[in-house]
């Protein structure tokens, strides 16, 4: 099987708001498929996926195993609508320079991304730490090594 025939294949099986994150094909024609959207991915979408790819390739033809998953809140970010899916809700973000930061996602223009950052510190005339918001603007490919949602269940992350 070749891969661009399979990823021709599978886009052409998704919704209007899916899009395919990443396609691995090895060897012995295991092919592993992470598809994401605006929304969540339910199951039922991944299975009817699945079937109407089955349906179209004939395994006595061609012997394969088809996996098919949402792409998961610990997997990093692979493709740029990633990042714009999850503007206003909190990422975390480790720098090439090896910084982490967690942040709301404010904004993504198709390349750079800008993440605020809370942190409470001293404020000259202040007595104790203050809440201070500062602005990080990032390019996903110069400055970024790794993006993914932050998981945080304390608090409600759209904005």
């Amino acid at each position: 099987m070749k891969k661009e025939e399979i990823i021709i294949a599978i886009e052409s099986l998704l919704t209007e708001d899916e899009f395919l994150v990443q396609l691995s094909l090895d060897e012995k024609n295991n092919i592993a498929v992470f598809i994401d959207s605006e929304q969540a991915v339910p199951i039922s979408e991944c299975i009817r996926i699945t079937k109407e790819f089955e349906a179209s390739f004939d395994r006595d033809i061609e012997d394969y195993a088809l996996q098919v998953s949402s792409a998961g809140l610990d997997l990093p970010f692979v493709i740029p609508q990633q990042y714009k899916k999850y503007e206003g809700e909190e990422i975390q973000v480790v720098q090439k320079n090896g910084t982490k930061l967690i942040g709301l996602l404010k904004e993504f223009d198709g390349e750079m991304v800008t993440l605020e950052i809370e942190t409470k510190e001293l404020v000259e005339g202040k007595k104790r730490k203050q809440l201070v918001k500062k602005e990080y603007k990032l390019n996903i490919n110069a400055d970024i090594k790794l993006a993914k949602p932050e998981i945080n269940f304390k608090r409600n992350k759209k904005k």
